[in-house]
Order: C-alpha cells, then sequence, then structure tokens
C-alpha cells in the first residue's frame, strides 16, 4: 500500500476524532485539502486535487476532487475550526 494512502487513512481518522461538532463531509474534505497541500506544496485547489488523484488516495476524476473540495470547503470558515478547537482543548480531546 503506498505511504500516502496510509497516511491519509490515519489522518483522516485524526480529523474525525478532532472536530466532533463538524459534519462528516467537511471533516473529510478538510483531512483532503491538508493532506492535498501537503502533498502538492501549494494550496493551488486543481494541483491538491491533482496530487489527491495521483497519489491514489480518490478514484474519482480531478476536476470531480476539485469541485467537491471547493464545495465542502466553502462553509468551512475559521470560527468553526477555531471553535471545536477550543472545545476539544477544554474537554481533554485530543
Amino acid at each position: 500500500m503506498d505511504a500516502s494512502v496510509v497516511l491519509w487513512e490515519h489522518w483522516h481518522g485524526q480529523v474525525k476524532h478532532f472536530f466532533e461538532g463538524v459534519h462528516g463531509h467537511q471533516k473529510t474534505a478538510l483531512a483532503l485539502m491538508v493532506i492535498g497541500i501537503i502533498l502538492s506544496g501549494t494550496a493551488v485547489l486543481q494541483r491538491i486535487a491533482e496530487s489527491v488523484y495521483l497519489h491514489g488516495i480518490s478514484q474519482a476524476k480531478m476536476p470531480s476532487i476539485e469541485r467537491r473540495l471547493w464545495s465542502s470547503c466553502v462553509g468551512i470558515g475559521a470560527d468553526m475550526i477555531c471553535s471545536a478547537s477550543v472545545r476539544s482543548i477544554r474537554c481533554g480531546v485530543g
């Protein structure tokens, strides 16, 4: 199994555990966005989608990955991430 896929599986699990108050598809999109930025070395959505596809993390076509990331991440704001982080730290999660 490709190391990128193993990293994805572990990272996705961590994000799901840490951001309990965020919807499932948003957690997946956030995890996918972060790992895509790391693998591609850039925050350009097209390059992120390309890296996610080429590393075998998603079998969807690159335009579909790009569209999913864009539509899912539009609703994930800094306020939502920060409030989930603070809640997790206060509760001793993570």
